[in-house]
């Protein structure tokens, strides 16, 4: 407004004096200028925001600020590299408990590798899964095992060498004696690993093939939702990898169809 009045004031004095254009510009350019110092005295230079330039009032010019190589322009940040231990062992974050609420046990899993070319990381691997429980108290809904959907959702898969690197055989709700189990893909004497799908999901092995009917003093160990590696698997009662029969279930599975099972070994 201030600029305008001095233009107003200009006109004015060109029509009284009648001056020429060339002396009217240069009244105008005297005006400018003094306007850009009245600007730039009022608005002085404040560190972090926009500053006028000391060569005129177009030069308005945004602060630097130094590029975040993790984050793009409009603030999405890749996560931070895994943390990489003196034996080579790359180590993935931890994510959130996928559990709904501290009464409800779950397991959580990361990213475990090896970077030495020839695959051999010295000590010992770390874990790739742990018990884990949620936050707060509200659960939900309660879990109906017996419906069709945590029927379906149930799965076990039992897996060769070790840490589920080599071979897998996945299994839904049955019993499983030695010749299905490998015609599933398995190799009963070389059995290092298990994983259990579904929060109903349970999955009992056993030492002899025909599920320990007729040798009663062979292992057995059950395993819930979750995974479980040599060690763990040794400890819950199984005491070697050679399982020659398993029986994966849910409360929605219905007897009957063990039943049927069961007789059609023999």
């Amino acid at each position: 407004m201030r600029f305008l009045a001095f233009i107003s004031g200009a006109a004015a004095l060109a029509a009284e004096k009648r001056i020429n254009a060339t002396q009217m510009a240069l009244v105008i350019n005297e005006l400018e200028t003094a306007n850009v110092r009245s600007v730039e005295y009022q608005q002085p230079d404040i560190v972090g925001k926009y500053k006028l330039a000391q060569n005129g009032p177009k030069a308005a010019v945004a602060p630097h600020v130094a590029a975040d190589p993790e984050c793009d322009e409009e603030g999405n940040c890749k996560e931070k590299p895994a943390e990489i231990n003196a034996h080579g062992w790359r180590i993935g974050k931890w994510p959130d408990c996928p559990s709904p609420c501290s009464g409800r046990k779950s397991q959580r899993y990361r990213d475990i590798s090896c970077t030495k070319p020839d695959g051999n990381c010295g000590g010992e691997r770390p874990s790739d899964h742990e018990v884990c429980y949620g936050v707060g108290n509200d659960c939900g809904a309660p879990l109906d095992c017996k419906s069709e959907e945590e029927k379906k959702a149930c799965k076990a898969r039992v897996y060769g060498k070790d840490y589920r690197q080599g071979w897998v055989a996945e299994f839904g709700p049955g019993m499983y004696n030695y010749t299905l189990m490998e015609k599933a893909g398995a190799t009963c004497q070389d059995i290092s690993s298990i994983e259990v799908v579904g929060d109903c999901c349970v999955i009992q092995v056993f030492d002899y093939g025909d599920c320990n009917k007729k040798w009663a003093n062979g292992f057995s160990a059950s395993f819930g939702f979750g995974r479980y590696d040599q060690q763990e698997i040794q400890d819950a009662g199984a005491s070697n990898n050679d399982i020659s029969c398993i029986i994966v279930r849910s409360s929605a599975f219905v007897v009957s169809g063990v039943v049927a099972l069961v007789l059609s070994f023999f």
